[in-house]
């Protein structure tokens, strides 16, 4: 039993804030038939400012996200989506995960990985 903690502690990521770079997003669950837990979709994300990340997404392509961090998380709400109106998207700097809050009340939750 201390072995398999042990592992499990190993499995998790040095340092896990959003640094500019590459990540993949993977979609974990949603209340949205159409976003279907394991869809990946590609992030790169470049400084913007301080405490500010720029977020250009395979998903969004034409519709880069600003994500400032507010109360500990990387936060943006989105007010003028071209795809699905309104949205706000939230990541956990200590663990990357993440989630997408439509104002129509759909919603997914993701994990980001980073490449």
């Amino acid at each position: 039993m201390a072995l398999c903690g042990a592992g499990i502690g190993l499995a998790g990521p040095a340092s896990a804030d959003l640094d500019p770079g590459d990540y993949t997003m993977t979609m974990t669950m949603s209340n949205r038939p159409f976003f279907w837990p394991g869809t990946t979709y590609g992030w790169h994300t470049v400084d913007c400012g301080p405490q500010c990340r720029t977020v250009f997404t395979s998903q969004f392509p034409d519709d880069p996200w600003n994500l400032t961090m507010q109360r500990n998380m990387w936060t943006d709400i989105h007010l003028e989506s071209v795809w699905y109106g309104p949205f706000t998207v939230t990541v956990d700097p200590n663990t990357l995960a993440g989630r997408v809050t439509y104002h129509n009340g759909g919603w997914y939750n993701f994990q980001l990985t980073r490449n």
